[in-house]
């Protein structure tokens, strides 16, 4: 432990001459330059400057710039010199601390707060015994009761989704639709039918599933759907245009019959039907059931 502590003041001892030693060079280097000048500033004062008075001029101004130049470096060399002793000294300083708390600890001393080590009392290196401690530290088993429950916590449920009204619905199925997202428009209608069996638009949903598997070129889904409009929802406002389309569908599907059965009994199914559709299915009929 001594040679530690030797080691610690020989190289603290080394480090301090060599800081005095340059700055003392330094401020040296600074005296002589200031000597220099004011011999220069006699001479001009006393016209020992001989030759041309402006050449003597310029050159004795060249003179002073550069002394003035050099002064200035010096200065600032001595600054820096400083400042970096400054940091060597702080890092001595918390070695020499360190140095010393850890003999301290080694000898068995207190430290305080100011790394002071007072000697002692009792037995050094003793260890340390806590008040009430635990039973699974004194050697006591531990019961079951004595364990509080580990109790996470509650992940709250997503909060469902506000379900939207059959207008809603309605109007997101007719928008997807009319973009040609027969997806999105084939959920929302069948969303209606789920949702809301009994209302009005449960028709027109049933009869827009129709529209959209014949859209796809699903002549037998189309049918089925179109079929089933007819069927359930009958009195609705869709009841005639679900018959005229389910025989359109037979037709693709080849169905003659099925079409032409479909085609001819819509003028007296729906009597009251719009003019321009029971023309088309006249026609239909006409041109199909010969």
């Amino acid at each position: 432990m001594k040679n530690w502590k030797l080691s610690l003041v020989v190289l603290s001892c080394a480090v301090m001459p060599l800081a005095a030693l340059a700055q003392t060079g330094l401020e040296a280097d600074v005296r002589q330059l200031r000597d220099d000048l004011r011999v220069l500033q006699n001479q001009i004062y006393r016209g020992q400057i001989d030759g041309d008075p402006t050449a003597n001029s310029g050159t004795v101004q060249q003179r002073l710039s550069q002394m003035e130049e050099t002064v200035r470096q010096i200065s600032g060399r001595m600054d820096e010199l400083e400042h970096q002793f400054k940091q060597v000294d702080e890092r001595f300083k918390v070695l020499n601390q360190d140095i010393d708390v850890r003999f301290k600890l080694l000898e068995g001393k207190k430290i305080d707060a100011k790394g002071l080590g007072t000697e002692a009392k009792g037995k050094k290196f003793d260890a340390p015994v806590a008040a009430n401690p635990a039973k699974s530290l004194s050697g006591d088993s531990v019961s079951g009761e004595e364990l509080a429950p580990l109790e996470l916590p509650k992940k709250e449920a997503p909060k469902p989704a506000a379900k939207l009204s059959v207008d809603e619905l309605y109007k997101k199925a007719m928008d997807a639709y009319n973009a040609s997202d027969y997806a999105a428009a084939e959920t929302s209608f069948n969303l209606i039918l789920k949702d809301y069996p009994k209302e009005k638009l449960a028709g027109n949903a049933q009869y827009w599933l129709g529209e959209v598997s014949y859209n796809r070129k699903d002549y037998a889904k189309a049918a089925v759907a179109f079929g089933k409009a007819y069927k359930d929802y009958k009195d609705g406002n869709k009841g005639a245009d679900s018959l005229y389309k389910l025989g359109m569908s037979m037709q693709q599907l080849d169905k003659k019959a099925e079409a032409c059965a479909a085609y001819q009994s819509l003028p007296s199914e729906f009597p009251k039907a719009e003019k321009a559709l029971l023309e088309k299915a006249a026609a239909a009929a006409k041109k199909l059931c010969k």
